[in-house]
């Protein structure tokens, strides 16, 4: 464009004929100009209407230009804030469903000074050893009655046919050992699975335990040398004192059995039981637990008969109702 505003004023203010003929040739070549100053032309025209399309498209651009910044600036504190968010380690959610979960290797060793802390249940809120009997005698009825009503089949042999293995969440841990009876008690006869140290030792308890840590009070000479207990004396003399009610003494004895023996099933069941009746529900809750990575199943379905009650001595509702 080649006519400026100055020209226009000039033409507008100048008498000469001269120079606004000057100012016209440079609209020759352009039509739209051309028409414009001719309409300059008019009196009723004044240059002061420019000053007023000055003011409104100056607030306008001014208004654009704010609005511009401060979306600018919004956009550049988002950023800086995404930022400084995305920084910061996510917090950590507690899964309701794992509230209670107890991991199923914990293992833990109990003192002599931890255990005679513990202070009983009421009797009446107490597993007793006579139900315990009663059950495994129920059992041993159970399996009698079975035996004795299995019928002959003396049918020809069915055709051999290929079995689909089952998944992995329908397994079944089953590894029976051989079992026999202590006190009236069901246990696990580890005489046939351990082998016997030609040399005794201090610290195996199945065949070289000191007299000391029979829990005697014996200061004679004679307990101070090395006696050899039997596993299975040691442990009958055990459940002698669980049935008399003993929980402390008979958890004491446990803890010596699970020192030599971790995965020993009936320390790991019976010391549960005393624990229970000693109230104390998380320990009993994850001795019962260890029974699961225990290498014999045979009170398997005793433990999972007590963890229900210790999930309701201990109020667990979501773990009670699975």
């Amino acid at each position: 464009m080649s006519l400026t505003r100055k020209d226009i004023e000039n033409y507008k203010s100048s008498s000469e004929d001269s120079y606004k003929n000057a100012i016209e040739q440079k609209t020759i070549d352009d039509g739209f100009e051309s028409d414009a100053l001719e309409g300059w032309n008019d009196p009723s025209v004044s240059v002061a209407h420019l000053k007023n399309l000055d003011s409104h498209f100056i607030k306008k651009s001014l208004l654009n230009v704010s609005l511009y910044i401060g979306v600018f600036c919004l956009l550049i504190i988002g950023a800086i804030s995404l930022l400084i968010y995305s920084g910061k380690p996510e917090p950590k959610i507690a899964d309701a469903k794992n509230e209670h979960k107890v991991e199923k290797s914990t293992n833990f060793k109990l003192s002599k000074d931890t255990i005679e802390a513990f202070e009983s249940l009421p009797v009446k809120k107490q597993i007793q050893a006579i139900t315990l009997k009663n059950n495994f005698k129920k059992q041993i009825e159970e399996k009698v009655e079975i035996q004795e009503e299995a019928p002959d089949l003396t049918t020809s042999p069915l055709p051999i046919k290929k079995v689909n293995a089952i998944g992995e969440n329908n397994q079944v841990r089953i590894n029976l050992a051989k079992e026999t009876y202590l006190q009236d008690l069901l246990v696990v006869d580890y005489r046939y699975y351990r082998k016997r140290p030609e040399k005794p030792n201090s610290e195996d308890l199945l065949t070289g335990t000191p007299a000391e840590n029979e829990l005697g009070n014996d200061n004679s000479e004679e307990s101070l040398s090395i006696v050899e207990v039997s596993y299975m004396n040691f442990l009958e003399k055990t459940l002698k004192y669980f049935n008399q009610n003993k929980h402390k003494l008979a958890l004491q004895r446990f803890e010596l059995i699970l020192e030599t023996y971790p995965d020993d099933v009936n320390a790991l069941f019976y010391s549960a039981l005393c624990l229970y009746n000693l109230n104390q529900f998380q320990l009993c809750e994850q001795r019962l637990m260890n029974l699961q990575n225990a290498r014999f199943t045979n009170f398997d379905e005793e433990m999972n008969w007590y963890l229900l009650l210790t999930y309701r001595a201990q109020n667990k509702t979501e773990a009670f109702k699975k």
